[in-house]
């Protein structure tokens, strides 16, 4: 940003001159962010500095919004990923064995297959068409939701863009 009032300035320069510099505008954020930079008179009053300021901003930034919604049945995705829901096979003299052996087991453990349990969503990968080994978006929900297991339950999902 540059002072329009070549009477602020301590030079005769242009008025776009670095002497004229007054401070910047981060238009990625945004601020518009003013400073003192030394190229203002010492009549300035410094108890009103940005008091006496008329900004006129015009910006247009075009937002696309594409909504998604996923719904889950059910009958489906009534398993979880989390490895701290496997249990251990065989003897563990070491934490690592342990891990090691929790890390390789495709079993869950059993208070976790009742018919009682129920998993909790915490995120959301969507793919695209007959590629399902690296999601193109990922959800993460502020926090997790249980999954029902007597109704559908419906995401709707907003991306910006």
């Amino acid at each position: 940003m540059y002072s329009t009032n070549a009477h602020y300035s301590q030079s005769n320069t242009d008025l776009s001159s670095s002497d004229n510099y007054v401070g910047n505008v981060f238009y990625e954020n945004g601020l518009v962010v003013i400073t003192e930079t030394g190229s203002w008179s010492g009549s300035v009053d410094y108890s009103d500095l940005a008091t006496n300021f008329t900004l006129d901003i015009e910006s247009q930034d075009t937002k696309y919004t594409h909504e998604y919604e996923v719904t889950l049945k059910p009958n489906e995705f009534n398993h979880t990923m989390n490895y701290s829901a496997r249990m251990p096979i065989g003897t563990f003299t070491t934490l690592n064995d342990l891990t090691a052996s929790i890390l390789n087991n495709e079993y869950i453990a059993a208070e976790f297959t009742s018919s009682d349990w129920q998993p909790y969503i915490t995120r959301i990968h969507l793919y695209q068409n007959d590629d399902y080994d690296t999601p193109v978006i990922t959800a993460n929900l502020v926090k997790p939701i249980r999954k029902s297991d007597k109704i559908p339950l419906t995401f709707k999902i907003r991306l910006d863009i």
